[in-house]
């Protein structure tokens, strides 16, 4: 509670120092104005929550356009320990003088939220994301962008990862199950961004891509579900700090196990793998099936090549993505001659079972991230992860869904 009143008194004093500074005169709005929320998982397991480059532009775009700006902490019983609203009377002040004070305002919001932590024990990010969501739907701001830092691993509330084998459970099963429930957050008219999704710290054991991949779809449908003006999960690692000292206490969520185990005699035909060939772990030369470095490329898949080789797996599929750029169909092109490419190396190298080579471009599809803005403008921290090749098993459960969407 101590640190609530102490945000809100910050929010007065805030408004006070900007009314002073403004004095009186012209309106100078900017064209739209826009308003933030924001659900940090500042808990434990989580990795210490830092204000990045990009959120520090997007707190001054609030400050600057004057909107409205809360933040939500997805503990077991969430709280909104901060509403800023920043609209006041502006009066013959020019540009200049406009961006100091949205600046100073911008330096002492971060100066807050920089440091906050849970209050209560467990996470229920579910019931802080319908939170945030609450409090953008109450704001006037033409743009409204709700910014997750959480790894989406909640140990509370309707979406428990606690609980045996709900990362496991059909995916459209948990979104009904919540939409009976009236738990689906209204996203209409937000711009959703999720930075951290399955990253986790201490004692809580790290996701494996097979985890990762069933945590990001089904907190992907759950939000696509909501319709919002835009999706995106921003895949880059966050900072290795954590500080679990003085935190409430967080469950461990035990993850099944996706070890491919070698049989002794007969070999099984539903071993599943899932890997993901980024462009800074296997870069191509732009617009080409080139590799970018050579020898880092034959090292990279010569860790695949044991892998398929050591393991009872049937045959996988190699997907070749791109970013979203250019034409679509010469996107798909570029991506099955990468695929194919990948293919023939690892069958030089003596991979002996099947693999089935195809280019997916840029379709939207639950591998790719939304990697376009708003204003249509490429977001490269996105396009990076789309600049990939996937090799997956043929008999697993995202092959299946491909052939049903037409994709393969």
């Amino acid at each position: 509670m101590k640190r609530t009143h102490k945000i809100i008194a910050l929010v007065i004093t805030v408004l006070l120092f900007t009314t002073v500074i403004s004095g009186c005169g012209s309106n100078n709005n900017p064209d739209k104005q826009s308003s933030l929320a924001l659900v940090i998982g500042a808990h434990k397991y989580n990795p210490k929550f830092t204000v990045s480059t990009q959120l520090n532009d997007t707190i001054y775009n609030v400050a600057r356009s004057y909107g409205e700006l809360s933040v939500t902490v997805s503990s077991g019983s969430p709280e909104t320990i901060a509403n800023w609203s920043l609209d006041v009377e502006k009066k013959d002040v020019g540009e200049a003088k406009l961006r100091q004070i949205a600046q100073a305002n911008t330096k002492v919001i971060v100066n807050e939220i920089a440091n906050i932590s849970a209050n209560n024990p467990e996470v229920d990010t579910l019931s802080a994301i319908n939170q945030a969501t609450n409090n953008l739907s109450s704001t006037a701001s033409p743009i409204k962008n709700l910014i997750i830092y959480d790894s989406g691993l909640s140990t509370e509330g309707y979406l428990d990862f606690t609980k045996p084998n709900l990362i496991l459970s059909d995916v459209q099963s948990i979104v009904n199950q919540l939409k009976s429930l009236h738990a689906i957050p209204d996203l209409k008219g937000i711009n959703v961004i999720w930075y951290g999704i399955g990253q986790v710290r201490g004692e809580q054991s790290n996701l494996d891509s097979e985890n990762l991949y069933r945590l990001k779809s089904i907190w992907r449908e759950i939000l696509a579900t909501g319709n919002p003006l835009s999706l995106s999960f921003v895949n880059a690692e966050l900072t290795n700090e954590y500080d679990e000292n003085g935190l409430p206490n967080v469950s461990i969520v035990e993850l099944p196990s996706n070890d491919i185990e070698v049989a002794a005699t007969e070999k099984k035909q539903d071993e599943k793998v899932f890997l993901q060939l980024t462009d800074e772990k296997l870069g191509f030369k732009p617009y080409t099936a080139e590799f970018a470095d050579k020898g880092e490329a034959s090292s990279t898949l010569n860790k695949i090549v044991d892998i398929l080789n050591q393991n009872n797996i049937s045959g996988v599929y190699v997907i070749g993505s791109t970013a979203t750029a250019g034409p679509h169909d010469t996107a798909v092109t570029l991506s099955e001659k990468r695929a194919n490419k990948v293919k023939s190396e690892l069958q030089s190298k003596g991979v002996k079972i099947r693999i089935i080579a195809v280019g997916i471009g840029d379709s939207k599809c639950c591998l790719r991230t939304n990697d376009i803005d708003s204003q249509g403008n490429l977001i490269e921290a996105q396009a990076k992860q789309n600049r990939a090749v996937f090799i997956i098993s043929e008999n697993s459960d995202t092959i299946d869904k491909f052939k049903k969407e037409g994709l393969i």
